[in-house]
């Protein structure tokens, strides 16, 4: 069932109470004041009340306790799906510009999968394996490392140039012209982190006692793990948004989010917010889906 923005809006006007979750609190449009009796030619509004079966997922959005949403950013445009539950079912809502559709989530599991395997691929195959927790002022330090990496890789590529060897130096010369889409720069505007200006050196010897690097005379070797990484994930292509939301007794908010980017079908990576810590893990695309649909199920959150 596909509805205009203005017509949810009014729907939502019905409740006398909204979750702080819910859709209906977060949408403006403006009214006509035809709404009442569209909504009645539609045969959602009978006499005066929203009619069954179809209340049942007005009633899940206006009092959600858990709620799931996905932004995926491609190169053809942006898919954003948001999921709502209070006692039982899952409501599903498709942002379709100017208006949503809405749908029990169980009978869209399979045209999730498929619409984002368009994207994202199903394959069980990745070019690596990366399971790293650091603190989230390190995971920016590794990022730029990895950024540092990447543009070295595409310097190479394009022909006549040396690669270098990582060196505090040659870190800070990287800096003057980063990369433009840079996953240090994507992580700290996706998780709102503070961007680090801290010296080279300084950052170098932090990832050397976490043993991601050692120093070598003056240069630092890298794991080779991080290196294949780094070097196969050339251009970014799709980045996807996933978000958990959850209310709790106190009528606080619980949330958990998670950053992926793909720069190929097995090149795929996630960023993920774990208590104090950030976790870095490669994926390949089955279990990328499998993580978009466990964030629209709207799963319980652990405290």
């Amino acid at each position: 069932m596909e509805l205009k923005y203005n017509l949810l809006k009014a729907i939502g006007d019905r409740y006398e109470q909204l979750s702080d979750l819910s859709l209906f609190k977060h949408i403006t449009p403006e009214l006509d004041g035809s709404e009442e009796k569209t909504l009645e030619g539609l045969g959602i509004i009978r006499n005066g009340q929203l009619s069954e079966p179809v209340n049942h997922l007005f009633n899940t959005i206006a009092g959600a306790k858990r709620s799931g949403r996905l932004v995926l950013t491609t190169p053809s445009g942006v898919v954003e799906k948001a999921a709502y539950t209070l006692d039982s079912g899952v409501v599903l809502v498709e942002n379709r510009g100017q208006g949503a559709e809405l749908a029990l989530m169980e009978n869209q599991l399979d045209s999730i999968r498929y619409h984002l395997s368009e994207h994202l691929g199903m394959s069980s195959l990745q070019n690596s394996e990366l399971n790293i927790v650091l603190t989230d002022k390190e995971m920016g330090y590794l990022l730029e490392v990895m950024d540092w990496i990447r543009k070295e890789r595409l310097m190479n590529y394009l022909g006549g140039y040396e690669p270098k060897v990582l060196t505090a130096q040659n870190l800070a010369d990287y800096r003057k012209a980063p990369l433009k889409d840079g996953l240090a720069a994507l992580y700290h505007f996706n998780f709102s982190t503070e961007v680090m200006k801290d010296e080279p050196d300084t950052i170098l010897k932090a990832l050397g006692t976490a043993g991601l690097l050692e120093k070598k005379e003056q240069e630092w070797a890298i794991n080779v793990d991080i290196m294949q990484f780094a070097m196969n994930f050339n251009i970014i292509e799709n980045t996807m948004l996933l978000e958990a939301y959850q209310t709790t007794a106190d009528e606080k908010i619980m949330a958990s989010g998670t950053v992926i980017l793909t720069a190929g079908l097995k090149d795929i990576m996630a960023l993920t917010i774990d208590g104090d810590n950030v976790l870095l893990e490669t994926l390949n695309g089955a279990t990328t889906i499998k993580r978009a649909i466990e964030y629209l199920s709207c799963q319980p959150l652990e405290a």
